[in-house]
């Protein structure tokens, strides 16, 4: 719970506004509401499954990239485990 609180609180700033997915105080009715105002403003949709990405993922490429954001070795070696 340390690691999250830590990463959601350096991270959550970096998403767009109308990102929802396992976002703090955003939930699904939020985002079908988000839907419906942006429907009027564009004429496209882009839909992304991530089923088994987190599993591609380069795991020393991605530490490198959270170190950029994270000083903490405490935490650092955390995420690693």
């Amino acid at each position: 719970m340390v690691v999250k609180n830590r990463l959601e609180a350096v991270v959550d700033p970096l998403f767009l506004p109308a990102s929802y997915g396992y976002r703090p105080g955003k939930s699904a009715l939020d985002a079908v509401g988000q839907v419906r105002q942006m429907c009027w403003a564009y004429d496209w949709v882009c839909d992304l499954d991530i089923k088994g990405y987190l599993d591609s993922i380069d795991q020393e490429k991605l530490m490198v990239l959270v170190g950029e954001r994270i000083s903490d070795r405490r935490v650092l070696k955390l995420i690693r485990q």
